[in-house]
């Protein structure tokens, strides 16, 4: 067997930063630490950084592949952030569970290593959460785990593969089991340990730093990789790229959309000169004087491509107060083309005309039509509010007076599965120049 270096782990990291780039860029922001004291393989927080602990003699006579597989094994706990994530459950089942969800994403793990296919009697199924494994496991016994068939030894016996009389059946899951806690330490040291998740998280606010670290070490790990092979982020597993839509939705910050909304319309006005008995004019000292008049006429174009029903009485509600303070609120209903149009009177209307698909344009077209200039407002307003999910192609012409767009929460699914897994900043590429906010519920 060679004899396994600190040297011979980075050419390892090397080789997968080659063939899955993802994975190697989040080893460029961890430590690596070789050591006897661990049976096989492990990932800890030392409070500064997430380390690679590594047993020389457990990977020195592992094959590349398998040593591939365990390293993305490791890194996939970072992703997750599993090491966070247990806290408050039983260690035990959640490491089990915690294995279940990633090794589903690591091809090429040595023998024994906890699969899927043991436990989907037990109503598992591929592709979950830890989370859903540790409610599956919490409701069943390690006895109910599928029975594999022994290995059998050199010597003729049941056991791991090695020379002599084996372990006589020692290596069948779930027998001779009777708690999550046994079942877990005879799996352990198959292919990696868990053993110093908790060393630094008793510490107070040590486990939001590990767990803001591990978000900062995915996302950087994605932008990087996605700089080097365009496109490739999108060939990534689901499990995975719903993780990094939840990073995001952690990091987003958060504003209060009616505020802004609110301040919005507060820096949209006009004046307006007219005349008053009330008061002498001060330049002549005779009546009639002068009144200034400011004045807010404000356009709401809604779009009704049936993307945002769930979220317009929340809107109109909004709108309503807003329209109580004094506020000239007109409406446009537009999906791919301008439906309905109207002046707002604090009440939510009952139907909207459109459904079809979604497009901007033609709201600020409309603005400049005969039609609006022979309406009340003349086609002049102070500020335009346009409520979309912000899927539609960019406008060629946008409007001369200020806008702010009102985009639902990024987890509803307008626009199509594509379009679910968008974050709110690519959903604002194709919109104008101009104020975004995104409703909280």
């Amino acid at each position: 067997m060679i004899k396994y270096t600190l040297e011979r782990l980075e050419q390892d990291i090397d080789s997968l930063l080659m063939q899955e780039p993802f994975y190697g860029h989040i080893f460029q922001g961890t430590g690596r630490v070789i050591t006897p004291a661990l049976d096989t393989a492990a990932v800890a927080w030392n409070g500064q950084m997430y380390v690679m602990y590594v047993n020389p003699e457990f990977f020195g006579r592992l094959k590349l592949r398998e040593k591939l597989a365990i390293l993305k094994h490791e890194v996939l706990h970072i992703v997750f952030r599993h090491l966070t994530r247990g806290k408050t459950r039983d260690p035990h089942v959640f490491n089990i569970a915690a294995d279940l969800a990633i090794n589903q994403l690591c091809a090429g793990l040595p023998d024994g290593a906890l699969d899927i296919a043991d436990f989907q009697h037990l109503g598992m199924v591929r592709n979950g959460t830890a989370e859903e494994y540790y409610a599956i496991l919490l409701k069943n016994q390690p006895a109910r785990v599928k029975k594999r068939a022994p290995k059998k030894g050199k010597g003729g016996g049941e056991g791991d593969g090695k020379d002599g009389a084996g372990k006589g059946g020692k290596d069948k899951q779930g027998e001779g089991d009777s708690t999550w806690e046994d079942f877990w330490k005879a799996q352990s040291g198959k292919i990696g340990s868990h053993q110093k998740w908790g060393e630094q998280m008793g510490v107070q606010g040590e486990e939001v730093v590990a767990d803001w670290k591990a978000g900062d070490l995915v996302l950087r790990a994605r932008d990087m990789t996605e700089a080097r092979q365009f496109g490739s982020w999108g060939r990534m597993p689901a499990a995975i790229q719903l993780e990094l839509q939840k990073i995001d939705e952690e990091r987003r910050p958060r504003v209060d959309w009616k505020q802004m909304l609110r301040t919005f319309v507060s820096g949209s006005s006009h004046t307006k000169l007219r005349t008053t008995m009330s008061r002498p004019s001060r330049r002549f000292g005779t009546h009639p004087g002068t009144r200034i008049k400011r004045n807010k006429r404000l356009l709401v174009a809604v779009d009704t491509s049936g993307s945002t029903c769930g979220l317009r009485e929340m809107f109109f509600e909004e709108l309503r107060h807003i329209w109580k303070q004094g506020v000239e609120i007109w409406v446009v209903e537009c999906d791919a083309e301008v439906g309905a149009h109207y002046a707002f009177k604090g009440e939510t209307p009952k139907t909207l005309t459109g459904g079809g698909g979604t497009a901007f344009q033609p709201v600020f077209d409309w603005m400049l039509s005969v039609q609006a200039r022979n309406a009340p407002h003349r086609g002049q307003f102070d500020g335009c509010v346009y409520f979309t999910d912000g899927f539609g192609p960019t406008p060629t012409r946008p409007p001369l007076c200020r806008i702010m767009w009102v985009l639902p929460p990024w987890k509803y699914n307008w626009g199509g599965s594509d379009a679910a897994s968008q974050s709110v900043q690519e959903r604002w590429r194709g919109l104008t120049p101009g104020t975004v906010v995104e409703m909280s519920e």
